[in-house]
């Protein structure tokens, strides 16, 4: 930044009561306020004035109701129109200072929000993660029930065919012995039989029709 350049420093008595007076009571200390930027813009004919915090708390010191009847002041303008007031035999403030200040200020709050912001992006970001290993959890847990369940019934029906089995076999065995017999003799008659070829089948069907 470039230095600025100030003017001469003028010291002013301030008469205040006159027009805060007009002002209804809860009122009265701001209009003091406006009263002084007035004085000042008229008197230094100033684009803007900046009140020292000194001044300020002068002029609040008995609280709204109660501003000061008059105040002694000092105060500069510099190139920019703006002119600094501040209490008779105090500093005046440093414009630049303050200004750089400000500007950190912002600065740290633009910071801060954007440090919030990637927060809240990451802490998205890590939801949508959570969320997908859930589904996938899940996803997983129910492809190893549908497998087990698969698997129990398999071996339900491997024990209902063996308990069949069983049963067959019992009842085969409490049949009196001719029945066995009689079973096993089947069995054997239809093992020894021959099976008729098609060919022979053909040939009985022909020797019927020449009898006929």
């Amino acid at each position: 930044m470039a230095a600025q350049t100030w003017g001469e420093e003028r010291e002013y008595n301030v008469p205040l009561r006159r027009e805060w007076l007009k002002a209804p009571k809860y009122k009265r200390a701001k209009k003091a306020v406006s009263a002084l930027r007035a004085f000042i813009i008229k008197h230094m004919k100033a684009d803007s004035v900046h009140i020292g915090p000194f001044l300020n708390d002068y002029i609040w010191k008995h609280g709204m109701r109660n501003p000061p009847h008059l105040v002694k002041v000092k105060t500069k303008k510099n190139e920019e129109g703006v002119a600094v007031v501040e209490l008779l035999g105090k500093a005046l403030p440093d414009l630049a200072k303050k200004e750089e200040e400000e500007k950190s200020k912002i600065k740290s709050v633009l910071e801060r929000i954007a440090g919030e912001k990637t927060k809240k992006v990451f802490k998205k970001e890590k939801k949508v993660e959570e969320k997908k290993e859930e589904t996938k959890e899940k996803v997983e847990e129910k492809k190893e029930e549908t497998k087990e369940k698969v698997e129990e019934k398999k071996e339900d029906i491997k024990e209902k065919q063996e308990e069949k089995q069983v049963k067959a076999q019992q009842e085969v065995k409490q049949l009196p012995n001719e029945e066995k017999t009689e079973t096993l003799q089947k069995q054997q008659k239809e093992q020894a039989a021959p099976k008729k070829t098609e060919g022979s089948k053909e040939k009985e069907q022909a020797g019927k029709k020449e009898i006929l």
